[in-house]
């Protein structure tokens, strides 16, 4: 696994979370 495919999963990590966070928020 290289470095751009390791950025790649972790930016779609963070912002799979932060949407939800933001749903969560949004949404009480």
């Amino acid at each position: 696994m290289n470095w751009n495919n390791a950025c790649r999963a972790l930016l779609s990590a963070v912002a799979a979370s932060l949407s939800l966070i933001l749903d969560a928020a949004l949404h009480p």
